[in-house]
């Protein structure tokens, strides 16, 4: 009788916690499987489920996510290190440009200690890891709220457009908006079958959300193409996802980073990238789909090939490109060249990107030695009011 009487509370609990839990519950098996069990937004189980709601609600309000610290604590830094643009620039604020801004060349233009926002799965979690140091180097804020097994199909799962309109609410100084998304997406929708018309402008509807919230508070996007992985069933649908990415972003005028041009230079899957010097280096990871640090460091140097930034500086840099810009720029400020140019703490890091380029196992100290020391001369023979670090060429594909 007692095994009777256990065995039946112990369904009852747990038929308990199912009905309460059932959206968390038939959301996951939906990002993870890709099928729908029921339809979570029914009246029944909508009013079954408002006890989990008050919970989510509560648990956030006594443990801040990991998301909304980051946000949070990037805010706090721009109060207490205020940036030229919140000093007294009143007089200036008609006639100056606002940045950051997008220029014909496809350079992204902004001011020191800007705020970029990484968002996306996992593999943007790993391009973080590596471009948020080089940016932080520069001087640059950096929040990273990527959160792996997302995308921009389940939203019930995880949504990024509400996502992003909340970081902005919570920060306004993000100035750029980082974006990999994909891996996780080329599937059905519930009650919309994957690679459907309807699908197709479902899911463009919501990267035009995601650009539509940035534009609108003023900040630009720099998206990711989606990776060739190593499953080639999966290649040819992240390649139909790219093509909506490039046609929304190319509409919006935003910057599309082609990342295959580093990971694949021709256009196959492949694990290792031969450098300028001819060596194998590893960019991908075992499982076909992520980056190893080389890979991550290829990506990230993708979109520091693509910043120039301004700085206050009465000395203005006597080169083609610098007129170029200056032209639409506030005459009391400077654009240096790019991100490559003459800071020591620039040239540190690219060093170490330079030095870490090779597999372990197809070079020796005296190569990376010798290709340092290259770079130092090369360095030291360029003009000190303008020099420039010429990194490996799959560092900063063209």
């Amino acid at each position: 009788m007692r095994i009777i009487s256990f065995v039946l509370t112990l369904f009852i609990s747990l038929a308990i916690v199912v009905v309460i839990m059932n959206k968390s519950i038939n959301t996951y098996i939906e990002q993870k499987y890709h099928i729908t069990l029921f339809d979570p937004e029914m009246p029944v189980l909508s009013t079954l489920g408002a006890p989990r709601v008050w919970l989510d609600s509560l648990r956030t309000t006594l443990f801040p996510t990991q998301k909304d610290l980051a946000i949070e604590s990037a805010l706090q830094d721009i109060i207490l290190d205020p940036t030229p643009e919140s000093k007294n620039l009143d007089e200036e604020a008609e006639s100056a440009p606002s940045y950051p801004l997008i220029d014909e060349a496809g350079h992204i233009v902004l001011e020191p200690h800007s705020t970029f926002l990484f968002i996306g799965d996992s593999m943007m979690q790993g391009v973080g890891m590596t471009l948020g140091r080089e940016l932080k180097k520069l001087g640059f804020n950096v929040i990273d709220i990527a959160k792996q097994s997302t995308g921009l199909t389940y939203i019930s799962f995880f949504d990024w457009g509400k996502t992003l309109k909340e970081a902005f609410a919570k920060n306004p100084h993000i100035k750029v908006v980082v974006v990999m998304v994909g891996a996780n997406d080329p599937y059905s929708m519930p009650k919309i079958k994957y690679g459907s018309e309807e699908w197709a402008e479902t899911y463009s509807a919501r990267i035009q959300e995601i650009l539509d919230t940035a534009i609108a508070n003023k900040a630009v996007v720099a998206w990711y193409e989606a990776p060739i992985v190593k499953k080639e069933p999966l290649n040819t649908r992240l390649a139909f996802l790219n093509t909506l990415y490039k046609d929304r972003i190319e509409q919006a005028k935003q910057v599309f980073l082609l990342s295959n041009l580093a990971l694949a230079p021709d256009g196959i899957y492949t694990s290792y990238v031969k450098n300028a010097q001819g060596k194998s280096v590893k960019m991908r990871a075992t499982d076909g789909i992520h980056f190893s640090g080389d890979g991550s460091r290829a990506l990230g140097a993708l979109l520091l090939d693509r910043l120039l930034i301004i700085q206050d500086d009465p000395q203005v840099e006597n080169d083609e490109e610098s007129e170029h810009i200056l032209q639409n720029a506030n005459p009391s400020q400077t654009i240096l060249q790019d991100t490559k140019s003459n800071s020591n703490t620039k040239q540190n890091s690219l060093l170490d990107l330079f030095a870490e380029e090779s597999d372990p196992e197809s070079s020796t100290q005296n190569d990376v030695d010798s290709n340092t020391q290259t770079l130092q001369e090369h360095i030291s023979n360029q003009d000190p009011q303008h020099q420039e670090i010429q990194l490996p060429s799959y560092f900063m594909p063209r």
